[in-house]
């Protein structure tokens, strides 16, 4: 299984990476909001599921 991190604040997906553990994910997620918080800046991170079947949403795709 797949895994993402989920920003709270903004309520959208953080970044487009995939990791391949909970774990690592869960580092990656430790690791950007220390550094969020280190820059005076609050981030809040998720780390959530992610279903392959499910298109990645591209920043240059239309909404309708």
């Amino acid at each position: 299984m797949a895994w993402r991190l989920y920003d709270t604040i903004n309520g959208d997906w953080y970044d487009d990476e995939l990791y391949d553990t909970q774990e690592a994910c869960t580092e990656a997620a430790h690791f950007y909001m220390r550094e969020a918080e280190e820059m005076g800046d609050n981030l809040e991170l998720l780390v959530e599921p992610f279903d392959p079947s499910e298109l990645l949403e591209s920043p240059f795709e239309e909404e309708d």
